[in-house]
């Protein structure tokens, strides 16, 4: 939830960063490398991403016009349509160069070794949507209008636009549901699967 969030600089310091959650909780604050991040970025001019060698990185627009990911070994990514994730590895030197103003992305990070994460777009249409617990650790973010959450062991709640909710593997017995509480709602579904071996 937002009272949980916190606003830091970029790993590089270029920009400004909200972490929505972080795994495991205490991550970075006592020196320890987060397995997996999620987080809002803010990006305000054109510059370098920071680097996360041995991540996974999912990234989608949030707000505001787009931008071009420019890549020192790949074809440059346009990302214009809001809410369409694009993965790639976080060790790549990666360049962003705005479309037309400051942009708001949506951050996904998993340590490749120890985790896979996947990213399901809900909008009205896919809902209601249904879920039984895999052994995953998963969170839901609203980005637009709101969202009822039920089941598992978490009492019945609804998240509007900003908020999120952490659903943590042995918190999630049986199966959750997500179900539409407003018009023109949109939010990402997170999975957080342990890598066997």
């Amino acid at each position: 939830m937002p009272g949980d969030y916190r606003r830091m600089r970029w790993k590089n310091g270029r920009g400004w960063t909200t972490e929505l959650a972080v795994h495991p909780r205490d991550a970075q604050l006592d020196g320890r490398p987060f397995e997996w991040r999620v987080s809002l970025a803010e990006v305000e001019s054109d510059g370098e991403f920071s680097a996360f060698p041995g991540y996974d990185r999912t990234i989608l627009l949030a707000e505001g016009n787009g931008m071009e990911l420019r890549f020192a070994s790949a074809p440059p990514q346009r990302i214009a349509e809001p809410f369409q994730p694009f993965g790639f590895k976080g060790e790549s030197c990666t360049r962003c160069h705005l479309l037309n103003g400051p942009v708001r992305d949506f951050n996904v990070l998993g340590l490749r070794a120890r985790f896979s994460h996947r990213i399901v777009i809900l909008r009205p249409d896919d809902l209601p949507h249904s879920l039984s617990n895999g052994g995953e650790d998963r969170l839901v973010h609203v980005f637009r209008g709101a969202l009822t959450v039920s089941g598992g062991d978490y009492p019945p709640a609804t998240l509007a636009a900003g908020e999120s909710l952490r659903i943590e593997t042995h918190n999630a017995a049986g199966k959750m549901q997500w179900n539409c509480a407003a018009g023109g709602t949109v939010a990402a579904l997170l999975s957080f699967a342990p890598v066997s071996g």
